[in-house]
């Protein structure tokens, strides 16, 4: 039988109040939606690419700014790409193109605080090559805020646009003076 390869993206998640870890959780991302496929499909064609952004409106990327402009290291502050988190429960659809429900960046009730997105340097551990995106969400309210769903939106030449969107299998509450760290990991293990 021959070697397992396989290429996966994860999502991990922790909850950290007073320096230590109170939840865990972790499960597959499963959930590329169709603006991904329309940008790898672009790239690899040679074509524009027509994409939807998270206002629901439409927009055509030309074949030379389809990859060579995506990025989701987003600043403090900044809650229109990189990792978004959501509060919705909608079920996913390929066709999504934005969060259920944004919980939007802020220090009040109900909102989380963002950090910046940060994606590592890829790491190659002998049987798999992998890198990170993360992203740490403070609640600086005074009631807890429950995440339900994750989101990756890149920015694209001007636009930003949602390529992934997870329901989480279970609920994260983020109390009031913790943070909630979030990881999407994408690995390709090669032996």
């Amino acid at each position: 039988m021959g070697k397992k390869h396989e290429l996966e993206v994860l999502i991990e998640a922790e909850v950290v109040k007073e320096g230590k870890v109170i939840k865990r959780h972790r499960q597959k991302s499963r959930t590329w939606v169709r603006n991904w496929i329309s940008i790898i499909h672009g790239a690899f064609a040679r074509q524009d690419i027509s994409l939807t952004k998270q206002d629901g409106t439409t927009t055509t990327l030309g074949y030379g700014d389809s990859i060579s402009y995506l990025s989701v290291n987003a600043a403090a502050g900044d809650d229109s790409h990189g990792i978004l988190v959501g509060s919705g429960t909608t079920p996913y659809s390929p066709n999504d193109y934005a969060l259920a429900n944004k919980i939007p960046h802020g220090t009040g009730d109900g909102q989380l605080y963002y950090g910046s997105t940060v994606v590592t340097d890829i790491v190659d551990d002998g049987t798999s090559l992998s890198f990170k995106i993360v992203r740490t969400f403070s609640n600086e309210g005074s009631v807890n805020v429950t995440v339900n769903e994750v989101g990756l939106a890149v920015y694209a030449n001007g636009y930003n646009i949602l390529v992934a969107r997870d329901v989480l299998s279970s609920s994260i509450s983020v109390p009031a003076g913790s943070s909630l760290v979030i990881r999407y990991i994408v690995k390709l293990t090669y032996a």
